[in-house]
């Protein structure tokens, strides 16, 4: 039975969801609150329950295991890596937790962290001849544009823990005057395309790859709002990437952001080794990650791939958020208007704009 932790990485969570329901595995949700959007689909009735509290704390967890095997006996349990703070949590107490008959499916913590703190990837990366963006020595040496990435994950910063964007003096502004500087490094800013390079490495070391291109993007860097299919997976670039993480060891779900110049260089950005936010991207394409990670665990038999090449990834509440907030979204191809003309198109394959998940969508829309 898989373990879901709903709440936070919506988006990432309901296309698991739906592999689940399509694939026939068992599994419960331990909802964040009584606001979860999990609450507002059909899936509702697969929560087991609405967690007391939103932190995570072991003995709390303890006695949710605790009651789930009360209630569904001893039999195989997997914990859905989700989202960045639930990974690191287990991860810190991955001992207690196995210890009660859990799977935890991710690397070992050192490896993970490796990989997730933006520094050291960055560092791994040039380590293997990969290109990575310029880097500062320091927040006044930083030229504009350039981005502030924060070097390890610290939950203690709360959402000013992620990369900031730094335009123009005001955002320097902003930035030095929100966050402790000392927990940052700064790289150049780098124009071009923007590609997913996505893996998923067996326990056995079988490696499976795919790509997307991301057409918009929140603002300040946030969430994709639309993508399309990429060959970028293909290339030989791509190819160094594997290398690398055959050369640590890796396993499992990894999302690995590359920025490609109009001149051509690539470079790596940032890593993810867990669910990410456009997830449906491959479950809709084709090339359904999450079923090789349920083989991997022996929840189902087989994966059958195809490849759907009229799929696009779309997140229209992305859209309007960002454009409510902020004014603007990131275009990576084209203008905002070319998308907006082909809205209808794009709205055919809107994350919630579905049947399990048209409550979300409507109620998203009255909210603007």
């Amino acid at each position: 039975m898989i373990i879901i932790f709903s709440g936070y990485n919506d988006r990432a969570v309901l296309a698991f969801i739906r592999t689940l329901e399509v694939r026939s595995v068992d599994y419960l949700i331990l909802a964040r609150d009584d606001k979860d959007l999990i609450l507002k689909t059909p899936y509702k009735n697969r929560v087991f329950l609405v967690r007391e509290t939103r932190d995570l704390e072991m003995g709390y967890i303890t006695s949710l295991i605790q009651r789930i095997k009360k209630r569904y006996g001893e039999r195989s349990y997997l914990i859905a890596p989700s989202t960045e703070a639930l990974n690191r949590f287990v991860q810190k107490h991955r001992g207690e937790i196995e210890s009660l008959g859990i799977t935890v499916p991710l690397v070992e913590p050192d490896t993970y962290a490796l990989i997730s703190d933006k520094k050291s990837f960055s560092d791994l990366c040039k380590s293997h001849g990969i290109d990575v963006p310029y880097e500062y020595t320091s927040l006044d040496e930083a030229a504009l544009p350039f981005v502030a990435k924060p070097r390890v994950y610290d939950i203690s910063l709360g959402g000013n823990g992620r990369p900031w964007i730094i335009a123009c003096e005001q955002d320097k502004w902003n930035f030095s005057n929100t966050v402790d500087t000392r927990h940052f490094y700064y790289q150049e800013y780098v124009e071009g395309k923007s590609i997913y390079l996505l893996f998923y490495v067996s326990r056995r070391g079988d490696v499976y790859r795919f790509s997307q291109e991301n057409i918009a993007q929140q603002a300040g860097g946030k969430s994709i709002i639309a993508a399309l299919p990429s060959s970028y997976h293909n290339a030989a670039e791509a190819s160094r990437y594997e290398g690398l993480l055959r050369a640590i060891d890796f396993q499992g779900l990894i999302m690995i952001e590359v920025r490609v110049s109009p001149e051509g260089t690539a470079r790596m950005i940032e890593a993810n080794p867990r669910f990410w936010g456009p997830s449906q991207f491959f479950v809709d394409s084709g090339m359904n990650f999450f079923e090789l990670l349920l083989a991997d665990y022996g929840y189902i038999d087989s994966v059958s791939f195809g490849e759907n090449k009229e799929v696009r990834y779309f997140w229209f509440e992305g859209l309007l958020e960002s454009l409510g907030k902020e004014g603007h979204v990131m275009m990576h191809v084209g203008e905002l208007q070319e998308l907006l003309g082909l809205l209808d198109k794009w709205l055919a394959h809107d994350i919630y704009r579905r049947k399990d998940s048209i409550k979300i969508f409507e109620d998203a829309l009255k909210c603007r």
